[in-house]
């Protein structure tokens, strides 16, 4: 069974701005926001939050500060009685301003690409071309149309016509506009999903011409390759959140401290069989104390 979806850009949408930058206390909802998330909810939409967080590649904030952020997000809405499905961040960023080494490369998870809502469509059964994309500029309008999804810009500039992406379907000044857009849209009234799913090209490139009897497979190994980049990308973060959470200084002084016991026992052990009875038992109570230092440190390590 599939379920349709409406995916939203968390700032502005969800969340008062931007300018967060890490901190949970700084969380403010955006004007409307629960009502609107409860409206869709009840409708039978699931809502999904995306989220470009360049700040992570910036060494702004920690991708364990974010999951704060969102943390706090979760529990405002929640205090209203609204839930989301899921959110999805990218904290990638393919540019000299990326200064965390490990975060600076290209992503198919970063908006205008559509990583982000290939990987939701995966984990919960989504049906894109049912589904709809809320954004709040022309980045997020271009994944939800790479993905096949119906789109509703968020118009933040009070009626200027120059931010208008030609791409959006529907333009609206609030999230709670776009939700009557949505809720008010007949069930014929579906838009067919791209034949293909192009991601924009950091450079323009000439068209190259393709034999006819092999596109149709091109573009099913492309769409098969993008989802399975951004499974491996989601991975890679759970990976990388998880070896964070696995150290502390606490384990690092108990493994040196093991290694310390374990020098000194061979050191007694050398002793006993040179025949220094009295070093060697020396030696050995040191080793005693210096493992029970150890095992002290991982049991710290273990309630943190």
């Amino acid at each position: 069974m599939t379920h349709k979806a409406v995916f939203v850009s968390r700032d502005h949408a969800l969340m008062v701005g931007n300018g967060h930058r890490g901190s949970p206390g700084a969380v403010q909802l955006a004007p409307g926001a629960p009502e609107a998330v409860r409206r869709l909810t009840d409708d039978g939409y699931r809502v999904v939050a995306l989220t470009n967080e360049s700040g992570v590649a910036r060494g702004q904030f920690d991708e364990e500060a974010l999951d704060l952020v969102h943390g706090r997000l979760k529990q405002l809405l929640a205090e209203r009685q609204a839930k989301l499905d899921g959110i999805y961040y990218c904290p990638y960023l393919d540019s000299a301003e990326a200064v965390v080494s490990q975060y600076h490369r290209a992503s198919d998870l970063r908006m205008p690409r559509p990583g982000m809502l290939l990987q939701a469509a995966d984990d919960h059964a989504i049906d894109l071309s049912a589904s709809w994309l809320v954004g709040r500029n022309a980045d997020a309008v271009a994944a939800g149309r790479a993905a096949g999804c119906r789109t509703i810009l968020l118009n933040e500039t009070n009626g200027a016509t120059d931010v208008v992406h030609p791409d959006a379907e529907y333009v609206a000044e609030t999230f709670n506009e776009a939700v009557e857009l949505i809720l008010s849209s007949p069930p014929d009234d579906r838009v067919a999903p791209p034949t293909e799913r192009t991601y924009p090209a950091a450079t323009p490139t000439a068209p190259q011409p393709q034999d006819a009897d092999t596109t149709g497979d091109k573009e099913a190994l492309a769409s098969i390759a993008s989802r399975l980049d951004a499974l491996l990308d989601l991975q890679r973060q759970e990976q990388r959140v998880r070896l964070r959470r696995d150290f502390s200084t606490a384990k690092l002084l108990g493994a040196v401290c093991q290694m310390i016991a374990l020098g000194l026992l061979l050191w007694s052990w050398i002793a006993m069989t040179e025949g220094r009875i009295d070093h060697a038992i020396s030696r050995g109570l040191t080793t005693i104390a210096v493992q029970l230092i150890a095992l002290t440190l991982f049991v710290l390590h273990q309630r943190d």
